[in-house]
């Protein structure tokens, strides 16, 4: 889903998910890294995502709507 897409759709812009949680770091850089860093619709951040972290899901298994 596009932001365009999500602001319609909620309100809200796309979630930002950091991968490996943010208090595992104590450089900025480091945390914020695009590597460690994906944009999520907020129904998969927080019912998909946040529940399994700090383990990543396999992208291809995720079922976006």
């Amino acid at each position: 889903m596009t932001q365009k897409e999500h602001i319609s759709q909620t309100g809200r812009k796309l979630d930002v998910h950091h991968i490996q949680p943010a208090k595992m770091f104590d450089c900025p850089e480091k945390r914020n890294a695009l590597s460690n860093l994906i944009t999520l619709c907020q129904t998969c951040h927080l019912e998909i995502w946040e529940p399994m972290a700090p383990l990543r899901p396999d992208i291809a298994d995720v079922v976006v709507s």
